[in-house]
């Protein structure tokens, strides 16, 4: 086999090898329809392009994006490079048909049961109305299909935003913006001067004050048993057993290492799960009962 691309971030790769790996056990395709949700920059669907065929020989991909209209997460314009970079990569593929661009609010402009998988890397933090999301899933998913998430829960310790610990935790935001101006105070300043020329705050004060206002617009963290009621109550099955993998992937990485299949192991999954929530993104597979 032609030797994988090396992927742009370990999330990607992580994302690459749950997907080959729930390609063993589903009916999907021909072709294999995925949507990277919250696609930003298409580095993720750069990489799937790349890779996926290289993996599976035998299977056809058809590979798009969905991102937000109404995001404040992404620079102005941001769309609209990323459709271009993929254009010139791929100019058979009309990018502006395959990006999809619409507001928060909108179903997604995909047929009902059209969508064999749909990923996502660090987007569910950000999403408002996660019943929007499961329902538009349950939706768009065929039956048997898959969304795998990569994202931090609510029991993680670190805000990786903030780059403090347990800031999204608090629900109030002047309590928050006190708890983040002590922090800052103690040295935890890593947002503070990483984009100070975006935000332009002058002082630590205005730094707590407006960041804890962004937190506020533009994170909603769930804990898993909300999650797992969110499963119940929309009709997804839910696991979180590749959580593990995540870790172990990030050791290979370290040693020039990496697999293209992961392997489910009862106990250590749920303890993986169990310690990794709340070190760093868990891993979340939703499914559509076949």
């Amino acid at each position: 086999m032609t030797a994988l691309p090396v992927a742009t971030s370990n999330t990607h790769q992580h994302l690459l090898t749950v997907l080959n790996t729930l390609l063993d056990a589903r009916p999907v395709g021909p072709p294999v329809r995925i949507v990277d949700l919250g696609c930003g920059n298409g580095q993720l669907i750069e990489f799937l392009l790349q890779a996926l065929p290289l993996l599976r020989p035998d299977r056809q991909f058809w590979i798009g994006g969905l991102d937000v209209s109404n995001s404040h997460v992404q620079q102005a314009g941001y769309i609209d490079a990323t459709r271009s970079r993929l254009q010139s990569r791929w100019p058979d593929i009309d990018w502006r048909e395959r990006i999809a661009y619409v507001s928060s609010e909108d179903p997604w402009p995909f047929e009902a049961g059209s969508l064999d998988f749909v990923v996502s890397n660090q987007v569910l933090e950000h999403v408002m109305d996660h019943g929007f999301f499961a329902a538009q899933l349950l939706r768009c998913l065929k039956r048997g299909g898959a969304s795998v998430n990569l994202f931090p829960l609510r029991e993680v310790l670190w805000e990786g935003h903030a780059l403090m610990p347990l800031v999204h935790r608090i629900a109030d935001p002047q309590r928050r913006s006190q708890w983040m101006l002590r922090l800052a105070r103690l040295g935890f300043r890593g947002h503070y001067h990483r984009d100070m020329a975006r935000y332009g705050w002058r002082s630590l004060e205005e730094f707590a004050t407006v960041f804890s206002a962004v937190l506020e617009r533009d994170t909603n963290y769930l804990s898993a048993r909300e999650f797992r009621e969110l499963a119940r109550t929309s009709g997804l099955e839910i696991s979180f057993a590749y959580s593990k993998d995540y870790f172990s992937s990030k050791l290979l990485s370290l040693l020039g290492l990496r697999v293209s299949r992961y392997r489910s192991y009862t106990a250590l999954d749920a303890i993986g799960f169990g310690i990794g929530k709340y070190l760093s993104s868990t891993t979340l597979v939703l499914s559509r009962p076949a």
